[in-house]
């Protein structure tokens, strides 16, 4: 057994071959958007697998997971993490991580040309000069992970590759701590190599940064004279002599080696951790020192500046300072998740409880610049007018609202509402208000107001709740059903009569009827297809069908919602697309942003006003509830700091404030539950950048000269919405709605679309043989072989040449059906003309010209050139698409055979990979 191999108690260790090494037997797996062309490193943690990547035609080490082993791919998942978490140059980096077609996780890494230290070393010991140089690039590594607070724990000369530069880089973080958690899946376990084991490791106690120093010295000394400073007959004795023996200074094998690194590696090797250099950085720091001859206290600490604000505290009124309190408390039988959408939903909710409708006005804050919302009713025969401060919440939890009144009987108002999960599934709610008066009016007009009918209102309504919740779920919670009048009826049971005869299922048809009649006029202004198939749990593409044939009947009509991409509030709503702009303002966020098909319209329905007037009563404005994918929104003061405590579940984040933002992933991996964001100079910080999923206390700082709103919120795109772009390419709508054009002059973005070009080759010889007619005929059995794919998969047709014809479909994979499904139909009905398909996916513009809507850029550019790279009676996919994961499925799916080639094309469209499909020859 070597000596520096894993302990039979240790986990699985990943170690690089030694040269020659044979491969492993069996196929490569499959991964979309990479070749993988030979094993190079192997062990019970993972496969290494040197490959090319097809996006930028490099090669790239790629780990996959043994699929004998930890099927979740945790041990994996945590490697990967902790090497990209990290990020130093003098650590391999880490590219890309997914899963290969079969589900089984991978992550790809930097490739490094070089040799491992363990081969260098095996040709003797190195000079002073140069092992000095390696072991700084070692300490710099392990410095950058203690910052991040991980303790790698294997460091050995196996584990450092030597590049072509001469540069040494760390790898295989496989067994990696965590410092200061209690969750290490090695524990109990002897993890590490014992040759190269701290003392602490060897005995089982805590271990921490001086671990990996205590390593390093030993890599030193190693290095130096060509031995390792303790040595036995077996690793059991080489562990004994690390806790109980002290090393000789490396001079006494080699009497060149100057006192300064004797003392050095002393230190590295002291017993105790706390004789040892803190950590990597502190030792790097040192060793540079003696390199370059200039002294250095390796203990000096640079403090961090403590943030001063710039800017004297608003005159806003504080809550502190409130004249009036009120504080109302519910034991309820539902749990918070149950009441939220509810009790957050604040427009709904003061309607309800009798609040009088609220104007809101938009407005220019003379001190900050900034949009703000002006709001005014009418009370006890008086203008009431205030300013809005936006919401603060907590989901499920808690949510807030300030107003500072600039008129009327208030001066300032506070209103919060929270709730506790109580140990029944139930909740205890809590709502306060707090009041600063104007005088002896103020304190009747509050007491009356608030003390009494808004008291009275609360009760009723969040009673109302918990008793709908538990009793009747289905109903809703607010308001009882509409009563449609005979005409509202009449109008209904037509429609309902002319989707039945259009096929739909009358079932469905029913369902959607029976919404429109009697549904509250709040959830009416704004239907959403997919959220409303899943509310009924029925198929999205059907309803989304049926709800365009009920506005071509006059049941509906469609809408176009203008969502902002910070917020994802619609705050604008046209009723035709010729009045979408290619630029806009935010009035929520007061973000200006370029609209995009694809991004920020967003199709929706309401009832035709022929059938239910639904008009819009503003009662509060910027509700929790209507924004699900936020978490938390909080606004903090300059200078600020604010801590929250939020359940992340395994997925990605975005934290935002003011016109910034950064991503933040929860894994089930990762090693952090804290999270620190802090807005400074314009730009947003959050660090770290992966934190484990569960509870996570996110920790929100102001460094701004004026108050700013962080928002925590689920990243990706919303589920539930149906983007612009599947409407225009949506069969039915384009039949029914063939007017839905954008402004003649406009033109706005499309940030994704997917196109098949469609060609003939050998059109002019048919001409030649069989004539004008029979051409025609077979063009247009062509033609429609195209379209009743396009129909299939969600497609239209888009202008193409005079030899071409071009499909646009909302995503990759249901262009790569299309595709192949007419190639399937060419099979079966073959034609006298040999047919070419190219499959792309990328940004184009959208514009009106004639009477229909056109597209234009260079994705159709590219997808149309690639036809000339694609053989006869096959289908040619674009690197972009061929590397899409989804779209990798679907190809291996739909049984087509692959084959990998670069385009002969010149310019800038050639060299290019080109991944080619076509049929099985029979």
């Amino acid at each position: 057994m070597r000596d520096d191999a894993p302990t039979a108690t240790s986990p699985p260790q990943h170690t690089l071959p030694l040269p020659g090494a044979p491969p492993l037997p069996g196929a490569a797996p499959r991964i979309a958007g990479y070749d993988l062309t030979r094993v190079i490193g192997q062990g019970g943690m993972g496969v290494v697998w040197e490959a090319v990547e097809h996006k930028l035609d490099r090669r790239v080490a790629v780990k996959v997971q043994p699929r004998s082993e930890d099927p979740a791919g945790e041990a994996l998942w945590a490697e990967a993490l902790v090497a990209a978490r990290i990020g130093d140059p003098s650590i391999v980096r880490v590219l890309d991580a997914g899963y290969t077609l079969d589900e089984t996780p991978y992550f790809a890494m930097e490739l490094v040309d070089g040799t491992d230290l363990a081969t260098v070393l095996a040709d003797g010991p190195l000079s002073a000069r140069r092992a000095l140089a390696i072991a700084m690039d070692i300490a710099r590594a392990a410095g950058a992970a203690h910052e991040h607070g991980v303790v790698h724990r294997d460091l050995k000369p196996r584990n450092v590759m030597i590049d072509t530069s001469g540069r040494a880089r760390v790898l295989d973080f496989g067994i990696a701590l965590s410092v200061g958690r209690g969750d290490d899946r090695y524990k109990g376990m002897l993890a590490g190599s014992p040759s190269y084991m701290a003392p602490e490791q060897v005995l089982g106690a805590a271990i921490g940064p001086p671990a990996d120093v205590f390593s390093i010295g030993i890599i030193l000394f190693e290095m130096l004279t060509g031995r390792r400073p303790f040595t036995a007959d077996h690793p059991e004795a080489v562990m004994i002599a690390i806790a109980t023996e002290d090393a000789a200074p490396p001079s006494l094998h080699v009497p060149d080696v100057h006192k300064d690194v004797d003392a050095v590696v002393k230190r590295c090797l002291a017993k105790e951790p706390e004789a040892r250099y803190a950590s990597g950085r502190v030792l790097y720091e040192t060793l540079a020192a003696i390199a370059e001859g200039r002294p250095l206290d390796p203990e000096t600490r640079a403090e961090a500046r403590p943030y001063e604000p710039r800017l004297v505290v608003s005159d806003k009124p504080s809550r502190d300072k409130a004249d009036k309190h009120w504080k109302w408390t519910w034991r309820l039988a539902s749990s918070p998740a149950r009441l939220w959408p509810y009790v957050a939903n604040t427009d709904r909710f003061n309607k309800a409880v009798g609040l009088s409708p609220v104007t809101f006005t938009d407005a220019r804050d003379p001190e900050s610049g900034r949009t703000m919302k002006l709001a005014e009713i009418r009370a006890l025969g008086l203008h009431v007018r205030w300013r809005e401060y936006p919401f603060e919440w907590v989901r499920e939890r808690e949510h807030s609202v300030f107003r500072w009144h600039k008129s009327g009987p208030l001066e300032a108002l506070w209103n919060r509402v929270t709730l506790e999960p109580t140990d029944d599934g139930g909740t205890l709610l809590t709502h306060e208000v707090w009041v600063q008066p104007r005088g002896i009016l103020g304190k009747l007009a509050s007491y009356v107001e608030i003390g009494q009918r808004a008291a009275a209102g609360f009760d009723r309504v969040y009673r109302q709740l918990d008793a709908t919740l538990t009793s009747a779920p289905e109903s809703d919670p607010f308001e009882a059903p509409h009563a449609p009048t005979e005409d509202e009826r009449a109008v209904a049971e037509s429609a309902l009569a002319r989707l039945s005869e259009r096929g739909f299922a009358p079932d469905l048809v029913r369902r959607l009827v029976g919404h429109v009649l009697s549904a509250p006029e709040e959830l009416l202004r704004s239907l959403r297809p997919f959220e409303l198939a899943q509310r009924w749990g029925v198929d999205r593409a059907e309803v989304l069908d049926l709800m365009i044939h009920a506005a071509e009947v006059g049941m509906l009509q469609p809408l176009w919602d203008i969502i902002c991409p910070s917020c994802l509030v619609a705050h604008e709503t046209h009723a035709s697309l010729s009045g979408v702009t290619r630029e806009g303002t935010c009035t929520t966020c007061d973000l200006p942003f370029e609209r995009d098909l694809r991004a920020s319209v967003e199709l929706v329905f309401a009832p035709h006003p022929g059938l239910r007037a639904t008009d819009r009563v503003t009662y509060c404005i910027g509700a929790p509830a209507l924004r699900p994918h936020v978490l938390a929104q909080q606004l903090l003061a300059p200078g600020e700091e604010r801590v929250l405590t939020l359940t992340l579940d395994v997925g990605a984040y975005r934290v935002r404030g003011a016109t910034t933002s950064a991503s933040v992933t929860a894994s089930a991996v990762g090693f952090e539950a804290s999270l620190s964001a802090v807005l400074e100079g314009g730009a947003l910080s959050a660090r770290p950048t992966v934190v484990r999923a569960g509870d996570v206390e996110v920790r929100l700082r102001n460094e701004t000269e004026q108050e700013q709103v962080f928002r925590v919120e689920v990243d990706g795109d919303e589920p539930d919405r149906v983007p612009a772009t599947a409407a225009l390419t949506h069969t039915s709508f384009l039949r029914s709605f063939p007017g839905e054009l954008l402004r003649r002059g406009e033109h706005l973005g499309v940030s994704r679309l997917a196109f098949v070009w469609l060609a003939v080759r050998g059109r002019l010889a048919l001409h030649t043989s069989r004539g004008d007619a029979a051409t025609l005929e077979v063009m247009e059995r062509l033609e429609g072989i195209a379209l009743d794919a396009a129909r299939a998969w969600g497609g239209a047709s888009v202008p193409g040449a005079i030899d071409s014809m071009g499909l646009a479909f909302p995503s990759a994979p249901r262009a790569l059906r299309a595709a192949a499904s007419i190639l399937a139909a060419l099979s079966a009905t073959p034609l006298p003309v040999r047919a070419v398909l190219a499959c792309h996916e990328g940004p184009c513009i959208a514009l009106t010209r004639g009477a229909t809507m056109e597209y234009f850029g260079e994705t159709l550019h590219r997808a149309s050139a690639m036809l000339e790279d694609c053989p006869d009676d096959a289908l040619v996919l674009s690197e972009v698409v061929a590397s899409d994961r989804a779209t990798a499925l679907v190809a291996a799916e739909v049984a087509l055979e692959q084959q990998v080639i670069t385009s002969a094309a010149s310019g800038p469209f050639g060299a290019r990979r080109l991944t080619v499909l076509r049929r099985p020859p029979k």
